[in-house]
């Protein structure tokens, strides 16, 4: 009997995809689920992995994604037909947190589209049964993608100390800074800058609530000199911005980081004679469950953060020609 297999794009060398190509479809294991994916966001961090070149040939991306039930591994507790949105993570089951129960605490997971295991970036991906969230009948698939990035900026809201009144900046408005900026409204920030150069996603920002919005990074240096912000939230993942944080942030401030970059300067007497809290934040299952009610209950408003919808035959050349200059895309491996 022939292998089944799927449609998917996957790293052909260190940076650069391939086309479009036949794979194995992953059997489940224990506990795990195969979904077909319905829709996968492109997330800034898979823009970074390829251009730092550290993808091993073969691997999938897309940990972003939503998916139909189609096959339930051993002990997996999933209705066929049912819709997951998932924890991008496959526990190994044999750490002592996993035997524990603490799956999401796994000491040697596989990290799903980043090189573990599968991503969404394909017909068909693996998800852990326990770690995932079924999703609401009330969701559509656009929105229900977008859980993951939501709890991304969700969680760096929760962790800072930004109270109701505080001034806060929002370095970057792709999709997790303009989740960031929705939790940062919702918690009752009164004044809330954003600094973002690309037009589209500028427009976003404002369309978002963003009190003001500064395109060139200069005239916001000269506008929020003389008004440091308590608060400055880094989603842009891009050398330079976690200082200029600290640059237009108060004495005794505060700056959190969400952006991915591997390497940067930063002026550290700088951060000492301000005395700065830096805290850094990527994601935790918790938020992940407390995305999707914001989601459901319609607290964050998801509509019209998609720019572009993909097919998977035209990642390559997005990749290749800057990504980076849309808001968010989501890409449906079906063509749909």
């Amino acid at each position: 009997m022939s292998e089944r297999t799927m449609r998917a794009v996957a790293f052909e060398s260190a940076r650069a995809l391939g086309r479009v190509d036949d794979h194995p479809v992953p059997e489940p294991r224990p506990g795990q689920a195969l979904l077909r994916v319905s829709a996968c966001g492109v997330c800034g961090s898979d823009l970074h992995m390829y251009e730092i070149g550290r993808m091993p040939i073969g691997s999938v991306l897309g940990h972003e994604f939503v998916g139909v039930v189609e096959a339930v591994g051993r002990d997996g507790d999933a209705r066929i037909g049912e819709r997951y949105v998932c924890w991008p993570l496959l526990a190994c089951r044999q750490c002592d947190a996993c035997t524990a129960g603490l799956l999401d605490q796994c000491r040697q997971p596989l990290r799903i589209g980043l090189g573990g295991s599968v991503g969404g970036y394909a017909e068909y991906a693996l998800v852990d049964v326990e770690t995932s969230l079924p999703v609401p009948d009330s969701l559509d698939d656009t929105t229900a993608a977008l859980t993951e990035p939501l709890s991304v900026g969700l969680h760096g809201i929760r962790i800072s100390s930004i109270r109701p009144g505080d001034r806060v900046l929002v370095v970057g408005a792709g999709c997790i800074g303009l989740m960031a900026l929705q939790c940062v409204l919702l918690a009752g920030a009164a004044d809330v800058s954003v600094i973002e150069p690309a037009a589209q996603r500028a427009r976003a920002a404002r369309d978002f609530g963003a009190t003001r919005v500064f395109e060139d990074v200069e005239e916001a240096r000269d506008a929020l000199a003389g008004h440091p912000v308590d608060v400055a939230v880094e989603c842009a993942g891009a050398p330079g911005t976690l200082q200029l944080c600290v640059d237009l942030v108060r004495q005794r401030g505060e700056v959190v980081g969400l952006g991915v970059v591997s390497e940067d300067r930063i002026r550290p007497s700088s951060w000492l004679m301000k005395e700065i809290t830096l805290k850094m934040a990527s994601e935790i299952r918790e938020s992940f469950g407390l995305a999707l009610d914001l989601l459901r209950s319609e607290r964050v408003r998801p509509a019209g953060m998609v720019s572009l919808r993909a097919r998977l035959e035209d990642l390559p050349a997005l990749f290749e020609d800057g990504a980076r200059r849309e808001v968010k895309i989501l890409v449906v491996p079906t063509g749909g």
